[in-house]
Parts: C-alpha cells; structure tokens; sequence
C-alpha cells in the first residue's frame, strides 16, 4: 500500500516538452515528451481566462497529474525560454511573443512593440509617444516621417480646406488644394 502511495505522489508532477496538437476546440490539447521514452497525446492545456496563446513547439510543459495517474493529466502551465522578456521590475507585467512583439506595463507606463519595431510609448501621465519606420494612420489622418496627410485639418475652429485669404491688393485667393 505505501508503495501504491508513494508511486501516486511520484507521478503527481510531471515537466516535458510539449507541442501544441489541437486548438480548435473548447480546450486546446498538446503532446507532452515527458522523456525519451514517454510521450503522452492530447492533454488538456488550461490557461487563465482571457489569457489565450498558442505556445511554440518544443515549450516547456508543466502536467499535473490527478492521484498521479498519468492518464488525468492537464497542462497547467507552459514556458519558452527564447521568447521570455527579461529584467522586469517587481510588479512589472509583460506580454509577448516569440517574435519579439510585446505588450509591456511599467513602472513608468506602457510600451506596445511590434515585430518591425514600431513602438507606442503611453507614459502613465496622459503623454506619450509613437515612433515608427511606416505609415500610422489615426481617424483617416495619415502621419509618415513628421508629416501628417488627411481630408482636411482645423485650426481655431476653421477649416484648412475651406481657409481662404485676401491678397496684398485686397483680391481673394484660392483655397490650397
């Protein structure tokens, strides 16, 4: 009997290497190499609500397993060392991927980096920041290397478009088109 027991607490934990093999259902299941022999298919991968991935081939897999009886296993947790942002502060979050886009919240604001390097600086005061290599478009106005493109723009409540003046002879001017 103690061995049966000793056997369950054994087994209650088990680490591998997993690789995602079905995402489209109500829970996503993944094959864990548990070592070179033991390979276990189809273990329900469990993650925290609103908190969806599909992690690379070859993650780290953390199955725990009911009275240690390998056939109840569920993934618990999952872990890639290549993708993981490093040096965060304490109570720092970091959300990213393995090619390097991320969703970082600081001490000091938020930084949104995608996969070309473009970054939106939010700095926790109301101010922040974009800096890009492209195009960035915001409600139909297109800014691209310090000059912005739209419909029209406003100033002092009057529109550029409809913007007209007199001439040094006192003759109207067309408006820019």
């Amino acid at each position: 009997m103690i061995d049966k027991m000793l056997h369950g607490l054994r087994n209650l934990i088990g680490l591998g290497w997993g690789f995602v093999s079905s995402d489209d259902s109500d829970v996503q299941t993944v094959q864990v190499k548990l070592n070179p022999i033991e390979t276990k298919d189809n273990i329900p991968r469990y993650a925290e609500y609103g908190f969806q991935s599909s992690p690379p081939d070859g993650h780290n897999a953390l199955v725990l397993y009911f009275g240690g009886n390998k056939s109840t296993g569920i993934v618990v947790a999952t872990h890639h060392a290549k993708s993981r942002k490093r040096n965060l502060t304490k109570g720092e979050v970091c959300i990213s991927d393995d090619q390097g886009q991320e969703v970082y919240i600081t001490r000091a604001g938020i930084t949104l980096k995608d996969k070309s390097g473009s970054i939106i600086q939010l700095n926790g005061d109301g101010t922040g920041s974009i800096n890009s290599s492209g195009t960035f478009t915001i409600n139909g106005v297109v800014f691209k290397d310090g000059v912005a493109t739209g419909n029209d723009f406003m100033g002092g409540g009057k529109s550029l478009k409809d913007h007209t003046h007199i001439d040094s002879r006192g003759g109207a001017t067309s408006s820019p088109s």
